[in-house]
Order: structure tokens, then C-alpha cells, then sequence
């Protein structure tokens, strides 16, 4: 049962994520061009175009990405460690099965981002369109999304813990067979949600669980009078 309290208490408030240690990264000499057993450790890239870069087994941590182009990028089983991406495009980019450890995306583009399988731990994704996203059987946690739009992102068979949705739009995202621990949405728009039971275990605030309340409506096959009906 989804919960609406505002205050539910100590024991329902998500950890918050820790943040990426990035302070010895510097610029690098030249930019990755793909390949296997891509590492990138340490450093700073910045205006650069890597668009549909392909690597198995890539590695990078204590890296910041600034303005990089990774729109159509494909990062077999990849690990991201410590690493901050800012203005960057990561439209259609792939990360299926991969790791993010301690990773910040802020001011970004991941429209129809294939993260199918991956692992995210400690990560935050500010300010960024994700709309359309494949986020099936991620496992989540201490992910904080603010400000995002996340409309049609499919989250089904996700695990999430620690999770904030704060000020985002989850129009038409799916949750089917979701598994949520410690989940909170905050001043979000939720229409037309798919799979809703998937949100059990979530804490609502109670202005945003007014928009909720037709598809829960609809799952439980409650019909809806608005008053048109004419006897």
C-alpha cells in the first residue's frame, strides 16, 4: 500500500547519496577513442564529441565530463566511479550492465538512455531530460533524480532503496513488479503510471498523490463518476 503520510517518519527517510571525489582529475591529452579495456582514470574532458564511441569493459573514475557528446555511445559492462557529467549529451547511450558508483549527471541529456541491468549506488541526476529511458531491472541505491523529466522511463523489475524522485515529471513511466524500500516522491506529476502497484512501499506527498488517485482508481477497477452522468 502506497504510503501518503508527509511525515512518515525516521525509519521511511531515503539516505542521501554521497557525493563523487573528483579533485585530482586533469585534462587529458588526448580523447578515448573506444575500444576494449577503456580506461580513464583521473581525468578532465571537456567539449568533446564521442558519439557512438564503442567499449567493452571500460573503467573510469575520478573523472569529470563537461559539454561531452555520448549521444549513441555503447558501454559494455562499464564502471563509472567518482565521476560527475555536466552539460553533457548521453541521448541513447547504452550502459547495459554496467556500474555507477558515486556518479553526479547535472544539466544533461539522456533521452532513451539504455541502462537495462545496471547497478547505480550513490548517484544523482539533476536538472536532465530521461524521458523515455530504459531502466529496467536497474538496482538503485541512494538515487536522488531532481528536477528531471522522466516521462515514459520504464522502470519495471526495478529494484530501488533510497530513492528521491523530487520535482520531476513521471508521466507515463512504468513500474511494473518494482520493488521500492525507502522511496520518496516529492511535488512530482505521477498521470497514467503504468503497472501502480509497483509503487508499494513508496511515500507520497499528499498534493501529488491527488494526481495519482485516477490510476490507482483504475487498477483497482473503481469507476470514477465526475458528476456528468446524467441519471
Amino acid at each position: 500500500m502506497i504510503n501518503n503520510s508527509v511525515d512518515a517518519g525516521p525509519d521511511r527517510a531515503p539516505r542521501p547519496p554521497l557525493a563523487p571525489r573528483t579533485g585530482k582529475a586533469r585534462p587529458a591529452a588526448d580523447a578515448p577513442t573506444g575500444g576494449d579495456d577503456l580506461i580513464m582514470n583521473a581525468i578532465a574532458l571537456a567539449g568533446v564529441d564521442l558519439a557512438a564511441l564503442e567499449s567493452d569493459y571500460a573503467e573510469a573514475s575520478g573523472s569529470r565530463f563537461a559539454d561531452v557528446t555520448l549521444a549513441s555511445s555503447n558501454w559494455r559492462h562499464a564502471a563509472f566511479a567518482d565521476c560527475s557529467f555536466s552539460g553533457c549529451d548521453l541521448a541513447n547511450a547504452e550502459f547495459v550492465e554496467s556500474g555507477w558508483q558515486r556518479v553526479e549527471v547535472r544539466h544533461s541529456r539522456m533521452l532513451g538512455l539504455q541502462a537495462s541491468g545496471c547497478s547505480w549506488k550513490n548517484v544523482v541526476i539533476a536538472d536532465t531530460m530521461i524521458n523515455l529511458a530504459n531502466l529496467r531491472f536497474l538496482q538503485a541505491e541512494r538515487v536522488r533524480f531532481e528536477n528531471c523529466v522522466l516521462a515514459g522511463t520504464d522502470f519495471g523489475s526495478s529494484r530501488l532503496v533510497d530513492v528521491v524522485f523530487a520535482d520531476c515529471d513521471l508521466t507515463e513511466a512504468e513500474f511494473s513488479n518494482a520493488s521500492l524500500s525507502r522511496v520518496r516522491f516529492e511535488r512530482c506529476r505521477l498521470v497514467r503510471i503504468g503497472g501502480v502497484a509497483g509503487l508499494a512501499g513508496a511515500t507520497v506527498d499528499r498534493a501529488d498523490l491527488l494526481e495519482l488517485a485516477e490510476t490507482l482508481a483504475a487498477a483497482l477497477g473503481i469507476g470514477v463518476d465526475d458528476g456528468s452522468t446524467q441519471p
